[in-house]
């Protein structure tokens, strides 16, 4: 396969040049990306509408990531297009929680959380305002476990929360759908953190911190000393 910049994803009409091979994903079986680019072409006018289904891997195209029968060298296409295409990772790898029963489901996209994805893959200062239950909280999830145990190398990150309650279902809710994704795609380590306070993946040197408030000026300025 064709060696791509690792810093490069398809967000932009000509980010597509970057990836000679790159494909919408039209055949994708989670239908709300499909059905969602598909208003964004003929409702909006979008002439990019279908950036969030790119492909890069073609021979992907049929292939389900879950299926526990994958050859080794599916399994390491699927890691490979997880690492350069984030949309594929939160298309086809992300399983979601049910509201009830025990079956887990895709990511569904909508027109809230696929700008969060490209707000945050753009490095745009962004704000969102979107109502409670759709989606807001699992995407920035599903972030930290794409950046965790895929993307990143050697990175640190913060998340603020309301408190310590907060702190532990952000850390059990990461490490959770962690578990849902295929296991052939991590490696935890015995070093790897158990505790309620943090995420760690020490194979790729990453690590979620998660904060709580503080009452004290100092020690809220202190929060994220030391980061970049």
């Amino acid at each position: 396969m064709a060696a791509v910049s690792p810093k490069k994803i398809i967000l932009f009409e000509e980010d597509w040049d970057y990836f000679p091979n790159a494909i919408p994903h039209w055949e994708t079986t989670n239908k709300s990306w499909r059905d969602l680019a598909i208003m964004y072409r003929r409702e909006f006018g979008v002439r990019n509408a279908a950036f969030f289904l790119a492909l890069t891997t073609p021979a992907l195209r049929n292939v389900d990531p879950h299926d526990p029968n994958l050859t080794q060298e599916q399994m390491m296409l699927v890691a490979y297009e997880c690492y350069v295409n984030p949309w594929y990772f939160f298309r086809e790898v992300v399983r979601i929680p049910p509201k009830a029963g025990d079956n887990s489901v895709p990511f569904e996209a909508n027109r809230g959380n696929i700008s969060q994805l490209w707000g945050f893959f753009t490095g745009t200062d962004w704000f969102q305002v979107q109502i409670r239950q759709t989606g807001k909280s699992m995407t920035m999830l599903a972030i930290f476990c794409y950046l965790l145990y895929i993307r990143s190398r050697s990175v640190e990150m913060i998340q603020l929360t309301k408190d310590g309650e907060a702190r532990a279902k952000t850390v059990r809710d990461v490490r959770d759908l962690r578990d849902r994704i295929p296991a052939y795609l991590w490696t935890l380590s015995i070093n790897d953190s158990t505790n309620k306070e943090e995420v760690t993946y020490k194979r790729f040197k990453n690590i979620l911190s998660v904060k709580i408030p503080r009452s004290d000026k100092k020690q809220a300025t202190n929060i994220g000393r030391g980061l970049t």
